[in-house]
């Protein structure tokens, strides 16, 4: 019998480790408690009781006392898990081994002759009739998970595998309580990853040593084409290529080694060999020798990202009436065609060409039939151009061409002569034919200048000179021209007497609450009627002013008529929302604005809320760093502020977030396509949303048809403006149409403009 205990003893020793790594693998875990059990089962049969009372004055409770066997005692100490030995007929225990004590906190003196439910280990009784019911039914317990209380009172879930023995001729029961809590916490968790990593948009991927792919998550099949079948094992083609790519990349290996991962932008393909924009994410995964196992990938395909990185690219570079070059983007070529020039010794060619009474086409049929008109004439104007040349929009009713490579003035000549005979034949737009004529300033480079600004200020005087000389024609820039000849130094002048001779006027376009369909107020915006040229375009004698240095003057008498006339309409009407006055650049940089605001605002004795300073977004994000102080003393005045044709420059949602303004005013460009064209609803949407997230009011520029402002309301836009409420207004029909009605009826009956 001896060696057989010797035998058995060796068996538990070796089969244990293997046991207990058997029950950290999921579906087999408790193979190794059922084999300790039926080891133990052996033991006990063979005549050999767990027992360490001393041999005099001990009190026997079950049975006759049994040789003690120091060999299989030290097994059965030295078992992590939890073992008990009670007796069948009533529950008390026989025997436990120290991993009872550790999992319980209940010492081996008082748990003997005690029953599991007396000592309160289970939380609930009938989970141990549910246990003894099952080893009714099936002479043994395996894995059964029930809650079971452990020390300090905690209730653990534990893993209970029990079987019958007899020992020395009495039913008992040998049970092997292990606490799994822990590990069913870490399949929580390994199933909450699980979760994440086949719910993520990037393709995750996992390499072992030798580069085999070991996983993937559920995206992998969707953005490279190889499903988790072809993939697992190997790794497919392309794959392999961009791996290999990366591994040549000595950057990417240098991080790799100094930071354990690497990330950045790529180019990949999928498996039909489309290629596609990728960030790509490496990380290298440690073994516990801290050498490097496996690799882990996570590639997201970001054609979406450039994809609306590229229209916003567009859009800042190009004009959003026509999608011809704006003047940024016009400029950088004429900096590089200069560059060019005067590196090989070549000529080129600027031309700016003005269209002659455009006006009067917006002013009679409206500007929805002059945009359509400006589209026609620049598609026109494109299709005459060589691929290598360049049209552009400024604004308004204003081209400029650039031709960068012509063999002298002569060839220059000829170009401008083609240029022109594309308004020889008649425009056909919205319903109507248009004959329409067109002034052209031209410029050689570098004969004429040799930088940006002197060329386009070359350009822009010889038109002018030839609005001066009867319209419809072409001048070319002299020296003998020079600046103090041109008619744009002639406008300069006159500009600068406008405000004496009073040929400056203010006129008011009105705000409309879509909440209310009542007035929220208006914007001030300038006109100037000169005594030659009849209405000069905003757009034109605006960035005169700017050029000439005369924008801050004209700023201030801007402000303080808008306040004098707000101050006379407070003093005869009911309030009717804030009055909006656009501010220049030159206002916010020189002089100090916050002293001419408080002075206004004590002089006519408006309350500060009233008044509303509309900054445009280019200046704002561009200046931030001097403006924002100003900003803020504005706002501690209590002034209402706004930024103005928002969406059009460049702005960073990090400074728009210090900005403190009230107002996101969404420029005119956006609406117009509403609510047919999907870029432009794209973009409104998501003016909308960060607005109303930063709880700013948001007014829509240049709303004019009904579904357009439908579209507005029911994407929550607060305000509109634009010709579907009115057209700018001189102060007293602006009164008369919107301020006397309402002092009439009363603000909470007024009638929906």
């Amino acid at each position: 019998m001896g060696q057989m205990h010797k035998r058995v003893a060796i068996g538990i020793w070796l089969c244990w480790p293997a046991g207990m790594a058997v029950a950290g693998e999921g579906g087999a875990k408790a193979d190794g408690a059922m084999l300790l059990l039926g080891m133990l089962a052996v033991l006990l049969a063979g005549g050999l009781l767990l027992c360490r009372r001393q041999a005099a004055g001990c009190h026997r409770t079950a049975t006759a006392a049994v040789p003690q066997d120091e060999r299989f005692l030290r097994v059965f100490e030295a078992m992590p898990d939890a073992l008990i030995l009670s007796r069948r007929s009533d529950g008390r225990m026989l025997e436990v081994n120290p991993g009872f004590t550790q999992l319980t906190g209940l010492s081996r003196e008082r748990v003997l002759g005690r029953t599991s439910l007396e000592l309160g280990l289970w939380p609930e009784p009938a989970d141990r009739r549910r246990l003894l019911a099952e080893l009714a039914r099936s002479g043994q317990v395996q894995h059964l998970v029930l809650p079971f209380r452990g020390s300090n009172d905690r209730v653990l879930q534990c893993e209970f595998n029990t079987r019958s023995l007899q020992v020395e001729g009495e039913d008992c029961l040998l049970s092997v309580v292990r606490d799994t809590s822990e590990s069913e916490l870490q399949q929580q968790r390994l199933r909450q990853a699980a979760a994440v990593l086949e719910s993520t948009t990037e393709a995750v991927m996992v390499f072992d040593e030798r580069q085999r792919l070991q996983a993937v998550s559920r995206a992998f099949a969707s953005i490279t084409g190889y499903s988790e079948q072809e993939a697992l094992g190997h790794t497919p083609p392309q794959v392999a290529a961009l791996l290999r790519d990366l591994q040549a990349d000595s950057c990417v290996q240098e991080s790799l080694r100094l930071q354990g991962n690497w990330h950045g932008e790529v180019w990949s393909r999928r498996r039909d060999g489309e290629a596609y924009p990728a960030r790509v994410t490496l990380t290298l995964v440690q073994d516990a020798r801290r050498s490097n196992s496996h690799l882990v990938a996570a590639l997201a395909d970001i054609t979406p990202l450039k994809q609306a990185q590229a229209r916003l690219d567009h859009q800042s570079h190009h004009d959003p009436l026509t999608g011809l070059p704006n003047r940024t983007l016009f400029e950088n070529r004429l900096l590089r065609a200069v560059e060019d020039a005067l590196l090989d010794g070549h000529a080129g060619g600027v031309l700016l060409l003005d269209l002659d009474r455009f006006k009067h086409i917006n002013d009679s049929l409206g500007h929805p039939v002059g945009d359509e008109l400006l589209r026609c004439i620049a598609r026109r104007l494109h299709d005459a151009l060589r691929e290598q040349d360049t049209v552009a929009r400024l604004g308004g009713d204003e081209f400029i061409i650039l031709l960068p490579q012509v063999h002298g003035l002569s060839a220059l000549g000829q170009g401008a002569s083609r240029l022109m005979e594309v308004f020889a034949q008649p425009f056909h737009a919205a319903g109507h034919e248009f004959f329409i004529t067109a002034s052209m300033g031209v410029c050689l480079f570098p004969q004429n200048g040799s930088d940006v600004a002197t060329l386009v200020k070359s350009a822009d005087a010889a038109m002018y000179r030839a609005k001066a000389r009867g319209r419809n024609r072409i001048e070319y820039y002299s020296d003998e021209m020079g600046l103090q000849a041109s008619e744009r130094v002639i406008l300069e002048n006159d500009l600068r007497r406008a405000l004496a001779q009073d040929q400056l006027y203010l006129v008011f376009q009105p705000k409309r609450s879509l909440a209310s369909g009542q007035i929220a107020g208006a914007e001030v915006l300038l006109r100037w009627r000169h005594p030659e040229y009849g209405d000069i375009a905003p757009e034109r004698f605006i960035a005169l002013a700017e050029d000439c240095g005369c924008i801050g003057e004209l700023g201030s008498w801007v402000l303080e008529r808008s306040c004098q006339q707000l101050a006379e309409w407070q003093a005869q009407y009911q309030p009717f929302g804030t009055l909006a006055v656009n501010l220049a650049n030159a206002q916010l940089t020189e002089g100090d604005l916050v002293r001419e605001v408080c002075g206004l605002l004590e002089r006519y004795q408006l309350p500060a809320g009233s008044l509303e300073l509309e900054i445009t977004e280019t200046c704002v994000m561009g200046q931030s760093g001097e403006v924002l102080p100003l900003l803020e003393r504005l706002r501690a005045l209590g002034v209402q502020l706004a930024i103005d044709d928002f969406g059009t420059g460049y702005s960073s949602l990090s400074h728009l977030k210090r900005l403190p303004v009230h107002t996101l005013k969404i420029d005119r460009a956006f609406i117009a396509g509403l609510p047919a064209d999907g870029e432009d609803v794209a973009i409104v949407r998501a003016i909308i949303g960060l607005g109303r997230s930063m709880q700013l009011t948001l007014v829509a520029e240049g709303v004019e048809t009904l579904a357009q402002e439908q579209f507005l309301v029911l994407e929550g836009c607060q305000q509109i403006q634009g010709y579907i409420v009115s057209r700018p207004l001189r102060a007293g029909d602006f009164a008369e149409q919107f301020l006397q009605r309402r002092q009439g009826l009363g603000v909470e009956e007024s009638p929906p403009l």
